[in-house]
């Protein structure tokens, strides 16, 4: 269960674990998309049951969980690059859903969707 949205691009679970998304990436504190991304993602994902998978890496530098975040069979990761408030961003070898992400990133570009592409 996600107990906490930091930005659009990491959260907490039960547990206290961070969670940051792979193959997107937000825009932090004081950039334009900052609060548009997070209150997209608490919409998504606050106080849910989510399914979290693992790609290749584990942790990132920080320590924080590198995951994909699922709400039924939603890859919430997608949906955000989808609904322009994230772009695609990928570090290998964690690539596992990067052509659903970067069709998602082009579509939401193309139709000037979300706070990224206005």
């Amino acid at each position: 269960i996600v107990t906490k949205v930091i930005d659009g691009d990491t959260v907490v679970v039960e547990g206290g674990f961070h969670i940051r998304l792979l193959g997107m990436d937000a825009d932090e504190k004081n950039y334009p998309c900052y609060e548009s991304a997070k209150n997209r993602l608490e919409n998504l994902v606050l106080g849910k049951q989510v399914l979290l998978e693992k790609d290749e890496t584990d942790l990132d530098k920080y320590g924080r969980c590198l995951r994909y975040i699922f709400i039924n069979d939603t890859n919430v990761n997608v949906e955000l690059v989808k609904d322009g408030m994230a772009i695609a961003r990928f570090y290998e070898p964690d690539i596992k859903y990067k052509a659903e992400i970067i069709a998602a990133e082009k579509q939401a570009e193309k139709n000037k969707i979300g706070c990224k592409w206005k």
